[in-house]
C-alpha cells in the first residue's frame, strides 16, 4: 500500500514486479488506485476472491428460473375454459 505522495515509488516497485513476471516467476503485478479498501473491493472483487456478488446474482437467476418454470407448470395444469 502506498500513499498518494508515494506514487513514483509505487510505479518503480510495480515495474520491478513486472520484470519478475516476465522472467516467469508466478507473481501478479497489480497497481490500482482507489479510495478506501471497500472501494477497491467493489471495483475488483475477483482480485480479493470475493464471490459474494457472483453468488448473489446466481441465486437471483436461479430463483427467477424456478419461478418461470412454476408459472409454466401452472399454466399447463390450469383448467381450460370452453367457449
Amino acid at each position: 500500500t502506498y500513499a498518494v505522495a508515494s506514487l513514483e515509488q509505487a510505479t518503480v516497485d510495480y515495474a520491478k514486479v513486472e520484470q519478475r513476471t516476465k522472467a516467469g516467476e508466478p507473481v501478479e503485478a497489480v497497481l490500482v488506485s482507489a479510495g478506501p479498501i471497500t472501494a477497491l473491493r467493489q471495483a475488483y472483487p475477483n482480485y480479493f476472491l470475493d464471490t459474494q456478488s457472483f453468488v448473489t446474482v446466481m441465486n437471483l437467476v436461479i430463483r427467477e428460473v424456478a419461478e418461470q418454470r412454476a408459472n409454466k407448470r401452472l399454466q399447463r395444469t390450469a383448467p381450460r375454459r370452453r367457449r
